[in-house]
């Protein structure tokens, strides 16, 4: 069985979500900038002769007036999922510019744990709101997609230094999100070059360079300053002891986060500590 229910619409646009209990195969075209949003599952898109596979937590964007097939061979695992229609005419979008950019369209992105667009996505698929409130959240899903259409087109220009050839851009993007995704996700856990590198199957080198060349720092840098942006928040809590937020941020000692944290903010955990309480 599968159902693809309006959840809210209006002259900005049109929430639905979708729900599969077993194999499904649907044949549409977007009404608008479609956003499909996979939250439980998987579903398979046919998209101009490209099968393109939208996993749990992704979720890709596709052009105003773009026929699809979308399918699923599950059969133990219900599917669930949003599909959002954006009016580009209702809506303040450059059109244009997203159009322009080849990175942009048609492609699963891995962003859960780091992008807001997907955290809003997620939250949206779980809440019963009111219209009031669906109305608030196309607004800020159209503003979203708009930021987010504008960092990948930053990317792109990033990535026509590497190369110009499109598919390998696309690839490398794909790869360099992901990777990106799982810092996020394990930022308080030993992550390594080789293990970042076996993860999107580079070279510790190439992989290196390649994210530094995407998001402008290296992959240590980033960890870095996930654990530094923790530890601020956890430090608000008094009752929190300093060796137990140095060990939730991944630290093995209360000195080696001490001296990190130090380097970082040119103050100590304790002396941050008192200026917050």
């Amino acid at each position: 069985m599968f159902s693809n229910q309006s959840k809210y619409q209006s002259q900005y646009g049109e929430i639905k979500e979708s729900y599969a209990y077993e194999k499904f195969y649907f044949k549409g075209e977007t009404k608008g900038i479609a956003l499909k949003y996979v939250k439980q599952g998987y579903e398979d898109y046919l998209i101009n002769d490209q099968v393109l596979r939208v996993k749990q937590g992704q979720f890709i964007l596709v052009p105003e007036g773009q026929t699809f097939e979308a399918k699923s061979k599950l059969a133990s695992q219900s599917i669930h999922g949003l599909c959002i229609d954006l009016n580009p005419t209702a809506l303040d979008i450059d059109l244009a510019k997203m159009y322009a950019n080849p990175l942009l369209f048609n492609l699963p992105f891995d962003c859960l744990h780091f992008s807001p667009l997907v955290k809003k996505l997620h939250t949206t698929h779980s809440n019963k709101d009111n219209n009031s409130e669906l109305y608030q959240t196309l607004t800020i899903l159209s503003k979203q997609v708009y930021s987010f259409a504008k960092e990948i087109t930053g990317l792109h220009e990033r990535l026509f230094v590497q190369s110009r050839n499109t598919d390998t851009q696309r690839a490398i993007l794909i790869k360099m999100i992901s990777c990106k995704n799982f810092i996020y996700q394990h930022f308080n856990q030993k992550i390594t070059l080789d293990q970042l590198a076996i993860y999107t199957g580079i070279s510790k080198y190439h992989f290196s360079r390649l994210f530094k060349l995407c998001f402008q720092e290296s992959p240590q840098a980033l960890q870095e300053k996930l654990r530094m942006d923790k530890a601020i928040e956890l430090l608000q809590n008094n009752t929190m002891q300093l060796n137990t937020i140095a060990y939730d941020l991944g630290y093995h000692d209360l000195a080696s986060f001490s001296k990190k944290f130090k380097n970082y903010y040119d103050i100590s955990p304790s002396e941050r500590r008192k200026m917050t309480n």
